[in-house]
């Protein structure tokens, strides 16, 4: 079972629940995964619309597939609304680098956070 929707639309604040590991194009049937590829159209209608104030991304991962997991990263990056991550259990390789992508970054007092690459994508001319 994943646990992966586009952010809930729950008014001014939404939230992104990045838990298990961020699948690629092979799938792991047998782990808990992220289906990056359900993520970018929520991430784009959140863009468009009006009422949603910021995006909290919830995060619990050991990490997964490079290319899905900068992908998720970029279109956090990229939006225009402030966003902000809360890592709650752990957050290894590929999810620490999604969680350095928000504006803002936090971390539970229990939580551990260990990051893989990490790259800043620059937006705009």
């Amino acid at each position: 079972m994943a646990i992966a929707r586009p952010p809930a639309a729950t008014g001014w604040l939404q939230f992104l629940p990045i838990i298990g590991v961020v699948e690629g194009y092979e799938p792991q049937p047998h782990l808990i995964a992220v289906k990056p590829d359900l993520l970018p159209p929520g991430l784009a209608a959140l863009e468009a619309d009006e009422s949603a104030g910021a995006l909290l991304v919830l995060i619990h991962s050991l990490g997964g597939d490079v290319e899905a997991g900068l992908a998720l990263a970029e279109a956090i990056a990229g939006l225009s609304k402030p966003t902000a991550s809360l890592v709650m259990g752990s957050a290894h390789s590929m999810a620490g680098v999604i969680a350095s992508a928000s504006d803002h970054s936090f971390i539970a007092e229990s939580a551990s956070a260990t990051p893989g690459l990490l790259r800043r994508a620059e937006h705009g001319p």
